[in-house]
């Protein structure tokens, strides 16, 4: 009203005004600009508790009436005091040694995103699920669901492969999350998220080392991580594997990784297919499990009878996204590791799942029972 009443008087004096809230809003955002060059300017904490939550409220109560009466001020204080062990206890689990691994499949849909939790604080990120034009589930799943854990940093990401249904979420998580080391397969690709990857690696400075078979990853002197596959020398590796498909072959160079904690062991497949299956079999690979990522998310061209055999897991999870397109997992897959009594867990139908070992005896939680 005041600009339309200016403009009758002079247009020179309406359009200066105008121009002001520009000015000004301007200026706020050039200082906000400023501010996210400064290191640590946004900090993300997890999700509280309830319990969190709801002692909170008498923490404000009584820090506004801290004055008044010395019990407010020790009960305050004593507030204070139990929600900072509480919310390192239970949030910010890298900080306290445990005594056990715990292996966390992540519900990503059709894709695939493992988190490893190592007894003595350090984890592991396998794959980050998939991005497409208007999903991405790196920001959307993973690192909401690591955040809410109190997972803030990441000792060692490892994309398996370069398909986007693996490494595309991976993208947000080395932007915006602490990472230490990036690991893949040494695969060349043009694909632009395996090049920007590579890209982040560098920029953020990023430890960053192609992983192969023989490689061993420390973590300390109680678990032992081994690369199963690739070869190192990936070009003499497609020779010495036959009739491998046109499209898709790249499956085959998929990182396989095993897991060992006392007793305990999982084996981290990948896209592997049936090629890739039987030229580790020939090559005489440690590939005995209790835990298995089943390959290539139950496809039809994976899991052969030999290699389950060699495997002999007890347990065997499918990452699969609710009524995939490729019909994944196989019913005849499926049937394959039902003959072998092999317990058999599905993303799509119990959702997150969760195994923790103390090296000897292990647990499934999942999702769809409640218990997580």
């Amino acid at each position: 009203l005041i600009f339309s009443i200016l403009s009758n008087i002079s247009e020179q004096l309406a359009s200066l005004l105008i121009n002001i809230p520009v000015f000004l809003t301007f200026i706020l955002v050039e200082i906000a600009r400023l501010f996210t060059n400064i290191p640590y300017y946004s900090i993300r904490v997890p999700t509280p508790s309830l319990l969190t939550i709801f002692m909170i409220y008498p923490l404000f109560i009584g820090i506004l009436n801290f004055n008044r009466h010395k019990w407010i001020k020790f009960g305050t204080i004593s507030v204070c005091l139990f929600l900072i062990f509480f919310w390192v206890l239970t949030h910010y689990s890298s900080l306290v040694t445990r005594h056990s691994l715990r292996v966390t499949y992540i519900d990503v849909g059709q894709a695939e995103c493992s988190l490893i939790q190592f007894p003595n604080g350090k984890n592991m990120l396998i794959d980050g699920g998939r991005l497409m034009d208007d999903f991405d589930a790196g920001s959307s799943i993973v690192a909401p669901y690591l955040w809410d854990i109190g997972v803030t940093k990441i000792d060692y990401v490892i994309g398996s492969h370069p398909d986007s249904d693996h490494v595309g979420g991976l993208l947000f998580i080395l932007n915006e999350m602490p990472v230490r080391n990036y690991f893949d397969n040494g695969q060349e690709s043009i694909d632009l998220i395996h090049v920007k990857l590579c890209e982040i690696a560098k920029e953020k400075n990023i430890s960053y080392m192609a992983l192969h078979s023989g490689d061993k990853i420390e973590i300390d002197n109680k678990v032992r991580v081994e690369i199963l596959h690739p070869t190192r020398e990936i070009s003499n590796l497609k020779s010495q594997i036959s009739n491998l498909k046109e499209r898709g072959h790249d499956n085959n160079f998929s990182i396989v990784m095993k897991i060992t904690y006392g007793n305990f062991s999982v084996l981290f497949t990948g896209d592997i297919e049936k090629e890739a299956e039987e030229f580790m079999i020939g090559q005489g690979a440690d590939l005995k499990s209790i835990i298995l990522k089943a390959p290539h998310h139950g496809s039809s061209s994976s899991s052969t009878e030999e290699f389950i055999k060699a495997v002999n897991p007890e347990v065997a999870v499918f990452s699969v996204g609710y009524n995939n397109p490729f019909r994944h997992p196989n019913k005849k897959v499926l049937s394959r590791y039902k003959e072998a009594r092999i317990k058999i867990y599905r993303t799509d139908m119990d959702g997150l799942i969760e195994i923790e070992s103390d090296g000897k005896n292990y647990t499934v939680k999942t999702y769809s029972e409640g218990n997580l």
